[in-house]
């Protein structure tokens, strides 16, 4: 779930009680107290059900949705953004960059030089390996490319189902004095079967990871 629209809530897609993968979308307003289903045109292009995804809102009117899994736990790693009742699928080209296959991912938005993207860390691959990568995407850049970022920091240890949120940093300028940023606060998860309880900082500004104590 993403707010949306600024005071709303809006979900995609997820599994039922029948197990059956989903790709509906719903908006709820809490002022009316009130659900509406979107009812995108039966010839526009949609996203195929899914489940273990990750979602933004990248603008008042967007909502930027990146991998999960589908029936055979076959791994997307495709890009669709809806608004205003319409799905826009990014088709990245031959020879690009892209992130491979995953799901229970975390996917943050936030500013990484200087341009508001969405960044995605970590995730279950499809040979259901912990993943440790982190990805970013700008879904206003025309090219439509991906960029992988390589700290030289140390990282984390690969995780899934981990709790990423975006928060306010600092980072050192060069006259020692401290210049703000965005980062993101990550949290748990797991690898395989072993729960996890480190808390990780990752910078937008110079693309570091710390780690804080608990």
């Amino acid at each position: 779930a993403v707010t949306y629209q600024t005071t709303k809530m809006l979900i995609f897609g997820g599994v039922g009680n029948n197990l059956m993968l989903m790709n509906d979308v719903w908006v709820y307003n809490p002022e009316s107290n009130k659900w509406k289903r979107s009812e995108p045109a039966l010839d526009m292009p949609a996203p195929l059900p899914r489940e273990g995804h990750a979602m933004v809102a990248t603008r008042d009117k967007a909502v930027t949705v990146f991998g999960g899994i589908s029936y055979g736990y076959k791994p997307f790693n495709d890009v669709w953004v809806f608004s205003d009742d319409t799905w826009v699928g990014f088709d990245i080209k031959d020879g690009q960059k892209k992130p491979p296959g995953r799901w229970m991912h975390s996917a943050t938005l936030l500013r990484s030089r200087g341009v508001q993207s969405m960044v995605i860390y970590g995730g279950c691959s499809e040979n259901f390996a912990p993943l440790d990568d982190v990805w970013v995407f700008d879904p206003s850049n025309q090219g439509k490319e991906w960029r992988e970022v390589l700290p030289t920091s140390y990282r984390p240890p690969a995780r899934w189902l981990h709790s990423a949120s975006m928060i306010k940093t600092a980072v050192p300028s060069r006259d020692g004095s401290s210049v703000g940023s965005e980062g993101i606060l990550v949290y748990g998860g797991a690898a395989n079967n072993a729960p996890m309880d480190d808390l990780w900082v990752f910078d937008g500004t110079d693309e570091s990871w710390a780690e804080y104590p608990a």
